[in-house]
């Protein structure tokens, strides 16, 4: 985390993720979506990898947040990100809780390195639910750097499965 961010903070995206907020940062969204605003075209339970949606007219590998952090899975919102990989951006749809808020965001105490086993990289540091000036649903927030959220096959399976998701008739 560079110090421009610690000193300043960062526009950021807050979602609920069960009892915390997870901030991502605005820079690497694409859109937001409601849930029934996402339509399945193929389902592929794998975990966390749900199959592909449309958001927008555009195919995107879908993911639950909750499930890649070893939790119950989320259904409140889409957050579409571009994740880069292998030179290509590849369009992942994050299904989270409810989107809170867009704020500034100083994301200023550091996190034990193995917080979420596998993730832990993705979260490089926490904030106060209590800094953002505001009444919020948590006590603490984790910033989340999504270019480290997923592994190379994760990516790898994202393409697999909307070059799939491509080719399925929609499905209500």
């Amino acid at each position: 985390m560079s110090a421009t961010l610690n000193a300043r903070g960062e526009l950021a995206v807050l979602v609920a993720c069960h009892t915390f907020l997870v901030a991502i940062p605005t820079r690497t969204v694409v859109r937001l979506f409601m849930d029934e605003e996402v339509t399945s075209l193929r389902a592929e339970k794998h975990g966390a990898l749900l199959g592909t949606v449309r958001a927008a007219g555009k195919a995107c590998a879908a993911w639950d947040l909750g499930v890649l952090l070893d939790l119950e899975p989320l259904t409140r919102s889409w957050v579409v990100v571009d994740v880069e990989h292998g030179g290509a951006r590849v369009p992942i749809a994050l299904r989270t809780g409810a989107c809170a808020f867009v704020t500034q965001v100083r994301p200023e105490a550091s996190l034990p390195g193995r917080i979420f086993r596998a993730r832990g990289r993705a979260f490089p540091a926490a904030f106060a639910a209590s800094s953002l000036g505001a009444e919020v649903p948590a006590l603490f927030g984790l910033w989340l750097d999504v270019a480290r959220l997923f592994t190379d096959d994760e990516l790898a399976a994202s393409i697999a499965v909307i070059g799939r998701g491509e080719h399925a008739s929609v499905k209500p």
